[in-house]
């Protein structure tokens, strides 16, 4: 890349804030009528898994959402200092009765669930982690 495109980039870089091409945690940035949820996975949790427990979360509940919407997958992991793993998903529509049927499916897994609060991942146990100290990884 020639000088001038580089320091054209920096400069962008600069405003917008961090890196072109970065991929931001989902959840980090509100998205009108979507919300973002993490829960408890293995660290070694595979692209191929990570659908299979999104469906265990969800099936472990009854049917809550009465006023439709839908909930996917986010191809995301967060991999905390501590060893845990929590991968994210987001659901919109009836956002309290998805919500609740996450909770419960991941209590009914002895999962934990959290939340990116800021610049931090916030579990349900009351402990706040800053995002910079995790491991993002995206599928």
């Amino acid at each position: 890349m020639n000088d001038d495109l580089q320091q054209a980039r920096k400069q962008l870089e600069a405003i917008l804030g961090g890196p072109i091409n970065a991929r931001t945690v989902p959840g980090a940035i509100d998205v009108a009528g979507r919300e973002f949820l993490y829960v408890g996975c293995d660290a070694d949790l595979s692209a191929e898994d990570l659908g299979g427990q999104f469906d265990k979360v969800l099936e472990a509940s009854p049917i809550i959402p009465r006023d439709g919407g839908s909930a996917l997958t986010e191809n995301c992991t967060l991999l905390l200092p501590s060893g845990e793993c929590f991968f994210g998903f987001s659901y919109k529509g009836d956002i309290e009765g998805w919500r609740n049927k996450a909770i419960q499916g991941a209590h009914a897994l002895g999962r934990m669930t959290a939340r990116v609060a800021g610049k931090t991942l916030a579990i349900e146990d009351g402990r706040q982690v800053d995002l910079t100290d995790c491991v993002t990884r995206f599928f």
